[in-house]
């Protein structure tokens, strides 16, 4: 599902990358793509940019940086958050949503996944694991009214999409298109 929305996306910003599995496939599948990703966790990095390294990608690029206080400075035809936003205060959330839709390009996409607050089942199975994971009982978990609403501020276009697992996690992907004027300045798409 996140290729399917990332199809067509040449430079792509991957905020919470981990290990970099997603960007090393993606950029050894699409040579063309100019993928970077930043995370947290210095030794996670150190294994992405040693994979990128074996699997000899010149396109994909690993980077330590806190997605609390991230500094972006390129304009990126999409950007990704995978199960990143629970892990974050949500006054850090709101400022980094406003950061990534100022760095996306025109026609750009913010690709979300992370998850909702319904079931109650599902979302209580989801907090119980990541006190595990994460060795801490802070998370900040929004309702899809809560993305609609926080996304709207930035996006025209917000389509949400729950995804099946065989776990009880109650994972969404929101695919938001850039809300910024796609047909100015821009002589192709005049008169489209």
């Amino acid at each position: 599902m996140l290729g399917l929305c990332l199809r067509g996306r040449k430079r792509i910003l991957d905020v919470g990358c981990g290990f970099g599995l997603f960007g090393c496939y993606l950029s050894a599948m699409y040579p063309e793509v100019e993928y970077s990703g930043y995370d947290l966790n210095e030794g996670r990095i150190d294994k992405a940019n040693q994979a990128a390294h074996r699997l000899g990608l010149k396109n994909a690029h690993f980077s330590v940086g806190d997605a609390r206080d991230l500094g972006i400075e390129k304009e990126y035809d999409a950007i990704m958050m995978v199960d990143l936003l629970h892990h974050i205060d949500d006054a850090a959330k709101s400022s980094l949503l406003d950061l990534c839709a100022s760095h996306l390009a025109p026609d750009g996409r913010l690709v979300i996944k992370d998850v909702t607050t319904r079931p109650f089942h599902k979302i209580a199975f989801t907090w119980a694991l990541d006190v595990v994971m994460t060795k801490g009982f802070e998370m900040w978990y929004w309702s899809e009214d809560r993305f609609y609403k926080e996304l709207g501020q930035h996006f025209a276009s917000i389509e949400m999409y729950p995804i099946t697992d065989w776990l009880p996690y109650p994972h969404v992907i929101y695919l938001c298109e850039s809300m910024r004027d796609r047909s100015a300045g821009d002589p192709e798409r005049e008169g489209v």
